[in-house]
């Protein structure tokens, strides 16, 4: 999932991987050479030691790139050069265990409880958590009834 360059500003730099912390997809931003260590470190402390990337120059002649989890790539960039246009990959989130859609069938039978159709209610509970609606909501209607 591309998100071009992240907000400058801290509280929205920070929401913005909020909101992006259960997403399976993979993510790519731009970052400037000079903010590109405090980027890491708060994509560090928002989503986890997830696999990531730190490229530089790509497609150019002095094109490198850098692989490790978040929590290593700052130890790589003391020996790296940090000009030019940098791209950052960082992995998705791990898919939602069996275990954890339990929990997440019972957020959605409390908004169905509420008032909410179910499909809209597996739609919501998926999107807050990164989770399959498809899943959520086989297993909230059951075989046909609303278990």
């Amino acid at each position: 999932m591309f998100e071009g360059f992240l907000s400058r500003k801290a509280g929205e730099r920070r929401a913005r991987l909020t909101a992006l912390a259960h997403d399976p997809r993979t993510v790519v931003v731009f970052e400037s050479p000079k903010r590109l260590r405090e980027l890491l470190a708060e994509a560090l402390a928002v989503l986890g030691d997830r696999p990531a990337a730190v490229a530089r120059e790509l497609t150019k002649l002095h094109e490198e790139v850098l692989r490790g989890r978040l929590s290593e790539l700052p130890a790589a960039l003391d020996a790296a050069t940090l000009k030019g246009e940098i791209v950052v990959v960082i992995g998705g989130a791990e898919p939602s265990e069996a275990a954890d859609t339990s929990e997440l069938v019972e957020e959605a039978r409390a908004l169905v409880a509420e008032g909410s159709r179910a499909r809209d209610a597996a739609k919501a509970v998926a999107k807050r958590h990164g989770a399959s609606a498809n899943e959520i909501y086989r297993r909230l209607v059951g075989d046909g009834k609303l278990v």
